[in-house]
């Protein structure tokens, strides 16, 4: 029987033996921590219960497995429908040839929160398809990398279905969403990529608050960038923010070393969170936009069909 005798004794009796043992402790207490909430760290998803409303838009519900796949659509250079229905499948119909904005958000983000921005997209000419993680804003399930990829990837072949060709697609993703662009780019989809504050991996993001933890062996949601720069073929352009303290600019210098042709942007004086509030030399409203607009827009020659399509 193990009595309070019995673990006393288990107790070294040297001071350096009981400095080592509340040591240990120390650190086996911090790493089940670790465990326990670097999942919710990374995943905070936030649930408004709010759907955007936008004019001109649909509210994409697509059946996947059993589960639904939510997006915030509107078809490039084209009228929007006459009735906007929310959850809808829109016609092939209604797909012009303009350029066409696949956005992945941020960890702290969800669709609600970025009507301006699409707004902002829909004005300047461009289609938008703004893709919802998971467990974040209406959509039901959980959030993981696993879930977020497949997410993605219905979202993207609903485009081609739709008759969006391959062309049009320029891939965006802002802090957590650049992990979801760069597999997307990797996977095969769209023809650009913009990466907002990237980091290298998730991995190295939680060992950068966590250095003598083995952040490896626990996080197992590692949206792995770096190791697959070298497989990304695209143009890709990579903003960050000069004052970026959660995400250092470093990281996405880094990434762009790794993509070959890649361009690295630095907004100097921008953090994490007010990229989009970084003016231009010009007095435009953000530099970040007016950028994201500029690789979006496309002419309509040397199209050709989204091999995704069926």
């Amino acid at each position: 029987m193990f009595t309070l005798t019995r673990l006393r004794s288990l107790i070294p009796r040297s001071i350096l033996g009981r400095t080592a043992l509340g040591a240990s402790l120390i650190y086996a207490g911090c790493v089940g921590a670790l465990w326990a909430v670097h999942r919710s760290l990374i995943f905070p998803a936030p649930k408004s219960g709010l759907a955007p409303t936008l004019s001109g838009t649909t509210m994409l519900k697509l059946d996947a497995e059993g589960s639904d796949v939510i997006a915030l659509y509107a078809p490039p250079a084209a009228e929007p429908p006459k009735e906007l229905r929310a959850f809808a499948r829109p016609s092939k119909l209604s797909v012009g040839k303009g350029g066409m904005v696949v956005f992945f958000h941020g960890n702290g983000q969800e669709l609600v929160d970025l009507s301006w921005l699409a707004r902002a997209l829909m004005d300047r000419g461009l289609g938008i398809l703004f893709v919802e993680y998971p467990g974040y804003g209406v959509a039901k399930g959980r959030p993981s990398e696993a879930s977020i990829y497949f997410a993605a990837k219905r979202a993207l072949d609903e485009l081609a279905r739709l008759g969006i060709t391959q062309d049009q697609v320029t891939l965006v993703g802002q802090s957590l969403g650049s992990g979801v662009a760069v597999e997307m780019a990797r996977s095969g989809y769209g023809s650009k990529l913009l990466l907002i504050s990237p980091f290298t991996s998730m991995v190295d993001m939680v060992q950068r608050f966590a250095p003598i933890l083995p952040v490896r062996s626990i996080v197992k949601d590692r949206f792995d960038s770096i190791a697959k720069a070298k497989e990304i073929k695209i143009e890709t352009v990579i903003v960050h923010g000069s004052k970026d303290s959660l995400v250092p600019a470093d990281m996405g210098r880094t990434l762009a070393g790794e993509i070959r042709n890649a361009t690295f942007v630095s907004l100097e004086g921008a953090g994490h969170n007010d990229v989009f509030a970084s003016r231009g030399l010009d007095g435009t409203p953000s530099q970040l936009l007016e950028l994201m607009v500029k690789l979006a827009k496309r002419g309509e020659e040397n199209l050709r069909p989204n091999p995704l399509a069926n």
